[in-house]
Order: C-alpha cells, then structure tokens, then sequence
C-alpha cells in the first residue's frame, strides 16, 4: 500500500513539474514567436502559423521519439499543414 502510495506521489510530482514546463515553455516560445511576428506586421497570421508549427512538431516529435505508426490521412494532414504554412509565408 504504500508503494502504491509513493508511485502516486511521485507521479504527481512528475506532472506537476511538466506542467510547470509546458507553461514556461508557451511563454518564453509560443507566445514571443506571436509578438515578433506581430512585430514584423504579420498578426493576422500568427496564431494559424504557430498553431500549424505545433502539430507539425508534435507529428515528427510521436514518429521519430515514440515511434508511432502514422496512417495515410495523417500524413495527408501532416502535409496540408506544411503546404499551409508554406502558402501563408508567400
């Protein structure tokens, strides 16, 4: 029982500390990538771009690192967000 009891603790701590990451990490990344490219006068865009980036990060990030098999319409949408990205930077 109390094994049971310090795995859910440590756990919790584990979540803590990544949830604690993904906020500073949308702070520092996600949220200056929007301000420099509101800077350089293009906030329309910001959000559909950094937006786009993220699933295309998180696409390489769960095929390369924790090798999952991708489908046919992933891929398909894993290249209309690059193709979208690429539209919208032209």
């Amino acid at each position: 029982m109390q094994a049971l009891y310090n795995l859910r603790v440590r756990q919790s701590l584990l979540l803590g500390a990544l949830a604690i990451f993904g906020l500073l990490a949308t702070y520092f990344f996600f949220y200056n990538g929007m301000k420099a490219l509101a800077n350089a006068g293009a906030g329309s865009i910001a959000y559909p771009l950094l937006t786009g980036a993220s699933i295309i990060g998180f696409s390489f990030y769960s095929m390369f690192f924790l090798k999952e098999k991708s489908t046919v319409p992933q891929y398909l949408a894993l290249t209309a967000c690059v193709a979208g990205i690429v539209c919208v930077s032209l």
